[in-house]
């Protein structure tokens, strides 16, 4: 049976852009901040968006505003200090994408001097601008890295980003070339840092507090880290900082542990040191909802779940589990959950001393747990989640 292959592929046709990439881009404000969301938990989007939604959703925005794709938007827009930038090659391709342009083309380029030329459409001659390695030296940018390496394509960034902005502001107003950003960043760090106090005028009155001492001048060897790397050491300072408060939280709590008081044992204790198995009756007045329960007559559940909350091993829990077995169906059910919880909380040890048996001993005493009293699935489910990445820590 022959098959038809012009339902499937359309043979030498170009298929427009529009019709590919128009069901990937948000259609409304919900949308964008959907993909903004879903795109935030990507391991590919760069560092500084990653985990942040509501940075990948104003860049989404930005891109709209200048006519880029969603993609286009993430990968070409950098915001610095607040302000939007994006390479010279992206803002001359908006340019030329406009209607307003008539053309736009490089004259000249070399090492020395970059010149471009453009006209706009309604105008009556073109315009043209150039930047040359001395204007670069003037403005403090000979001694950068890339402007030794790569005099030629920085003249031309310059150059064309500058001519874009003058004749074209209403297709790239407000945009600058990160390297633009970056470099005027660092001169209003070191205005901030070098500029000297205003004479205080001899009429003035005295002031209440004494002024703050300036902090050290940056020093002259190079330049200084870029916002970017200086947002990354912060935020690496700020994780640093969580896991060592976890830490501490973690050895408070182990310590209180070992330090609560011995549990309060009966005459006829058992020689392992726990209470006697048969849970004593603890006689009350009637309570409403007491029928639920049979006799009036319940056990008391606090020295067990005392004993769970002390308990250092799974030969501890496993002991308390005849005891569980023997309490009314809700009572059962409530000190089950609290043994699992326990038990699960050990699991940090499985990790931390690599420890496979004590991870086989830990999954065996939360099955048995189970089957006493059904478990809910939030407490299995972090069971699970807790056993495999005790499995992974000992390389099982």
């Amino acid at each position: 049976m022959a098959i038809d292959n012009t339902a499937l592929v359309r043979r030498n046709e170009t298929i427009p852009a529009a019709e590919v990439s128009a069901p990937f881009e948000p259609a409304d404000l919900g949308q964008a901040l959907a993909l903004a969301t879903s795109l935030a938990q990507a391991s590919l989007l760069p560092a500084y968006l990653r985990g942040k939604p509501a940075d990948v959703f104003m860049t989404l925005l930005l891109g709209r505003d200048l006519g880029l794709t969603a993609m286009q938007a993430i990968t070409g827009i950098h915001v610095i200090e607040g302000k939007p930038s994006v390479s010279a090659q992206t803002a001359v391709a908006l340019v030329k994408r406009s209607p307003l342009c008539a053309f736009f083309r490089q004259v000249e380029s070399t090492d020395a001097i970059a010149t471009y030329e453009t006209q706009r459409k309604g105008e009556a001659a073109p315009q043209r601008l150039s930047y040359s390695i001395e204007d670069a030296r003037r403005a403090g940018l000979g001694g950068k890295q890339n402007w030794q390496r790569f005099p030629s394509a920085m003249l031309r960034a310059r150059a064309a980003m500058a001519l874009a902005r003058d004749v074209y502001p209403d297709v790239v107003a407000n945009i600058y070339d990160p390297d633009e950003l970056d470099d005027a960043v660092h001169r209003a760090e070191a205005q901030s840092v070098t500029a000297p106090p205003p004479p205080s005028s001899p009429t003035a009155a005295p002031a209440r507090k004494p002024p703050m001492p300036a902090p050290p001048a940056r020093a002259p060897s190079g330049p200084g880290p870029t916002v970017r790397a200086k947002a990354e050491a912060i935020e690496a300072e700020l994780a640093a900082r969580d896991a060592k408060a976890k830490a501490e939280d973690e050895a408070a709590i182990d310590a209180l542990g070992k330090s609560m008081p011995p549990i309060n044992m009966s005459a006829d204790a058992d020689v392992d040191g726990w209470p006697d198995r048969k849970p004593k009756p603890q006689t009350r007045p009637v309570q409403p909802g007491d029928e639920a329960f049979g006799p009036v007559d319940r056990p008391d559940t606090e020295p067990l779940l005392v004993a769970i909350g002390v308990a250092r091993s799974t030969d501890d829990l496993a002991a308390i589990l005849p005891d569980i077995a023997a309490l009314p169906k809700v009572m059962r059910s409530e000190a089950a959950e609290e043994l699992a919880a326990r038990a699960i909380g050990m699991y940090a040890r499985c990790e931390t001393e690599a420890d496979g048996a004590l991870q086989a001993a830990i999954w065996d005493l939360l099955l048995e747990t189970h089957k006493v009293a059904p478990l809910h699935a939030a407490t299995r489910e972090r069971a699970k989640a807790a056993d495999a990445a005790a499995r992974k820590a000992v390389g099982g």
